[in-house]
């Protein structure tokens, strides 16, 4: 049985509260891919971005993810774009039960309106949030064991959900 849940999906969904909220329930530690790059670069991800590439830092953020899905009892929330890279999500779903949280453009556009932090999405608009979420939707899909909207949710309520079908998916084992 694996024990790592690994958490995907688009920017604004709520990853890096619900890993924090899903791995004090679940008795587990908490590592957030973009928060490691960030420590270990001692710059934003927006930073990195400018100053070396997307490329460069899909490397970081691979190699990142390579070390962290070898953890043990974590939960892990990962950047937005982490299922760009097929070695990624297979590196993560080895050890990991792979959840992808979801929310509506709408709402993805209203937790991301005043964000400058995403390098892809500055300057939010309506159309570049609808363009991201139609750009990913199968990637997301395609890695998933299951997916939770956080639509109009709480990370407690979503935590809670996620549980509920962790439950489900390791009494099926």
């Amino acid at each position: 049985m694996k024990q790592n849940v690994a958490l995907i999906g688009l920017s604004g969904t709520l990853k890096t509260t619900v890993a924090r909220v899903l791995a004090e329930s679940l008795n587990k530690r908490y590592v957030d891919t973009d928060e490691l790059i960030v420590f270990e670069y001692g710059m934003p991800i927006k930073e990195i971005f400018e100053k070396t590439g997307e490329e460069y830092f899909r490397k970081i953020e691979t190699k990142t993810i390579y070390s962290v899905a070898e953890f043990s009892d974590v939960v892990i929330a990962t950047g937005g774009g982490a299922v760009l890279n097929e070695n990624n999500m297979l590196a993560l779903k080895e050890t990991c039960i792979v959840v992808c949280l979801t929310a509506s453009k709408k709402v993805l556009y209203e937790r991301l309106k005043n964000d400058d932090t995403r390098p892809l999405l500055c300057p939010v608009t309506h159309s570049k949030v609808s363009d991201y979420v139609d750009g990913r939707k199968g990637l997301y899909d395609k890695w998933a064991d299951f997916t939770v909207s956080t639509s109009n949710k709480t990370a407690v309520q979503v935590s809670q959900e996620i549980i509920k079908k962790l439950n489900k998916v390791n009494n099926n084992k």
